[in-house]
C-alpha cells in the first residue's frame, strides 16, 4: 500500500486523524523522492515506504539507534523497541478500539493471544471500570 495510510480511529476523530496520517505519508513520499533523485542510477526500488538513501530496506540496528536517540531527546527512560507494540495495544484498547481490530493490527488471528500479550490495564481503565459498575448498580437500585 505504498503512499496510502490505513488509519483506525475512535471517538469521531476520523477526519483529523486520517488527514494527519495522510500528511505523514506525503512527507515520507516527498523525502523518498528527494532521495531517489539524489541516488540516481544507484536507487533500488523495493517499494517500501521507509528506506535508506539508496532505496534499500532499513537495517534493524539503524532503526534501533534512531529509536534510542529519540528516547534520549524526549527525556524518556531507555526501553525495548518492542515495547511500542505493548503501548500501541494499550492505547487502542483504552480508547475503545475493538479488541478484534487490535488483534488484527498486531498480526494475531486470535483475540486472546493479543490481549494476553499486549494489553495492560492502566489506572484510568480501572477507574473507568469501577465507574461503569457504580453506574450500573445505581440504575438497578433506582429500578
Amino acid at each position: 500500500m505504498k503512499g496510502q495510510a490505513v488509519c483506525m480511529v475512535h471517538g469521531g476523530k476520523a477526519p483529523q486523524a486520517l488527514a494527519k496520517a495522510q500528511a505523514v505519508m506525503e512527507l515520507a513520499d516527498m523525502r523518498q523522492l528527494e532521495q531517489r533523485l539524489a541516488a540516481g542510477k544507484s536507487w533500488q526500488d523495493f517499494d517500501y515506504v521507509f528506506t535508506n538513501r539508496k532505496g534499500t530496506p532499513l537495517e534493524a540496528r539503524t532503526v534501533w539507534r534512531a529509536f534510542k536517540r529519540i528516547l534520549a531527546k524526549a527525556g524518556l527512560r531507555d526501553q525495548r523497541f518492542h515495547n511500542l507494540r505493548h503501548a500501541a495495544a494499550t492505547l487502542m484498547l483504552s480508547e475503545g478500539v475493538n479488541p478484534k481490530v487490535v488483534a488484527e493490527m498486531l498480526g494475531h488471528r486470535k483475540i486472546a493471544v493479543a490481549m494476553d500479550l499486549y494489553s495492560h490495564v492502566t489506572p484510568a481503565m480501572q477507574v473507568d471500570a469501577v465507574s461503569r459498575i457504580d453506574a450500573a448498580l445505581a440504575t438497578i437500585r433506582r429500578g
